[in-house]
């Protein structure tokens, strides 16, 4: 869920965010390693990124992240795409758009690519922060597959990695994601 409010002291606009309940899976973890990544980028990168308020674990709503509102014009795929207002369709690159303006998209999505390859960590896994400013790769690598393995196919978390579990290799990590796929095999019905 969504919120995006304005704080009437100081007309600052923010962004609320609580995962949906009984829809997020690991939302705790997810939220945590979601600010240590948006911390991480602004300090280490020029990417823009929204300013990390708050974020933790609410006792009535969960876990939660307040993050500055940016404000945008819209995506970069409906910048690029013919003109059309109906937003069921899917977009169509315009093939009238000038090689300039296209090239000046594409710059800047590849400036801010190889800014997010820059950073080299030992490890594989999710980041944390440790403490303020520093932080370390702890966390296990959230996937979408992870998620979608609880939920759709009701595998049991505790079969997945551990939540500190990180990964010293690429063949390391490579093993653990086949072993969740075989789980799915393991636990069809």
């Amino acid at each position: 869920l969504i919120y995006i409010m304005e704080l009437a002291m100081s007309n600052l606009q923010v962004v609320i965010r609580l995962p949906r309940p009984h829809l997020a899976q690991f939302a705790h973890e997810k939220t945590l390693q979601e600010a240590a990544t948006i911390n991480f980028l602004a300090k280490h990168t020029l990417v823009p990124v929204p300013k990390v308020f708050a974020h933790g674990k609410h006792e009535k709503f969960g876990p939660y992240i307040i993050l500055s509102f940016i404000d945008n014009n819209g995506s970069l795929l409906r910048s690029l795409a013919e003109p059309n207002d109906d937003v069921d369709e899917a977009p169509v690159l315009n093939l009238k758009i000038a090689d300039g303006e296209l090239e000046n998209h594409y710059f800047k999505v590849a400036a801010r690519l190889l800014q997010l390859f820059q950073p080299c960590f030992s490890r594989i896994g999710s980041l944390v922060e440790s403490s303020l400013d520093s932080f370390v790769v702890q966390g296990r690598p959230m996937t979408q597959n992870m998620s979608n393995m609880v939920q759709l196919a009701n595998i049991p978390i505790s079969v997945l990695p551990a939540e500190d579990k990180t990964y010293e290799s690429a063949n390391g990590w490579y093993t653990a994601l086949a072993e969740m796929h075989m789980l799915q095999l393991a636990f069809q019905h």
